[in-house]
């Protein structure tokens, strides 16, 4: 992982911190107000198209698998029912498989593929005393490939969309599942040789949320 980028990351999140602690001091229970603070884990599905291109010539294959998502996102609420912030989401899945000219293959028990996406968020409560919510994140992403003998990574764009519902357990906690979507694109060039990637990442994630 680019340590600038976690750097630049951590800072953002650390102001988005003060930002939303100022309104927490006129939160209401059993509202969505204030200060934001979310914690994500669930299972995720990975699917990244490499497409290798030189001059008019061009191959690609597919590396998927199964894996971990995690994230955070921390913010404040502006208006009723309407939250901003920043957010820092990973997926992993290890040993993936790859497949070319429609022939899946196993990789190494220590391959592994990385998908980092970190940037702001908006989420939207359309009731702010209930826990359905949707929002949506843009920002840099960074794909990370690697096994036993090699390792790259390669930065670009990235956005995500998401749904869930949360339920409280106390008076700003609540405990709740999100569906969530994200597409990054991504591509270097070297000696003339471009690889360009797409990146799928469905996930089903549990949260939990102080508001």
């Amino acid at each position: 992982m680019n340590r600038r980028i976690v750097a630049v990351a951590v800072s953002v999140l650390a102001g988005l911190a003060v930002f939303g602690a100022a309104g927490a001091a006129n939160a209401y229970p059993y509202a969505h107000d204030g200060f934001f603070l979310r914690l994500e884990l669930g299972a995720v599905y990975m699917h990244t198209t490499e497409t290798v291109s030189l001059g008019s010539q061009s191959a690609s294959r597919t590396i998927y698998g199964g894996g971990a998502n995690l994230g955070i996102m921390i913010g404040g609420t502006p208006a009723d029912g309407v939250v901003i912030g920043g957010t820092i989401n990973e997926s992993v899945a290890l040993s993936p498989k790859v497949k070319m000219e429609g022939n899946s293959y196993d990789t190494d028990d220590d391959a592994k593929m990385n998908m980092l996406l970190v940037g702001p968020f908006v989420q939207f409560y359309p009731d702010d005393e209930e826990g359905f919510h949707f929002g949506a994140s843009i920002g840099w992403s960074e794909l990370s490939l690697s096994d036993s003998s090699d390792s790259r990574s390669i930065s670009g764009f990235g956005l995500a969309g998401w749904l869930g519902h949360d339920w409280w357990v106390d008076d700003e906690w609540s405990l709740g599942i999100s569906g969530r979507i994200a597409y990054s694109a991504l591509s270097t060039t070297e000696s003339g040789v471009k690889n360009s990637f797409g990146v799928i990442t469905p996930s089903i994630l549990f949260t939990a949320t102080f508001h």
